[in-house]
């Protein structure tokens, strides 16, 4: 007899990977994991990308805040772009960002409040 995976337990297995599930979540998928073959073979490559991705984080060289300010005055000083000059730039200053942001050597929350936006860290 084939076991019909929930969508939703399915759609937890990354947040379960990273550990950020309420204890009650944890219990449904660790009880699916149990007998699934299907989520435990997917969960195990949640894993390994989760590993691969941090490896990668790991060695990349942390940009520095003097690139940064050289990006977001580059964006300003010029006159209009294509989308691909646009995307690439908008690309590297977001990802120059978010490395700052997760190695705590930039802190973002008054600025996204300031925009109105909610900061929440959903599970990941």
């Amino acid at each position: 007899m084939r076991f019909h995976c929930p969508p939703e337990l399915r759609e937890l297995l990354p947040w379960y990977a990273n550990g950020t599930l309420s204890a009650e979540e944890r219990m449904k998928v660790e009880a699916h994991l149990a007998h699934c073959k299907r989520c435990q073979r997917e969960f195990q490559e949640i894993r390994q990308i989760k590993e691969l991705v941090a490896l990668s984080v790991g060695s990349a060289p942390e940009p520095s805040e003097e690139l940064l300010a050289r990006t977001v005055e580059r964006i300003r000083s010029e006159g209009r772009h294509t989308i691909a000059q646009l995307s690439w730039q908008i690309f590297a200053l977001g990802f120059s960002l978010g490395v700052l942001y997760e190695r705590g050597r930039v802190k973002l929350e008054p600025e996204i409040e300031a925009l109105g936006w909610e900061l929440t860290r959903r599970k990941g």
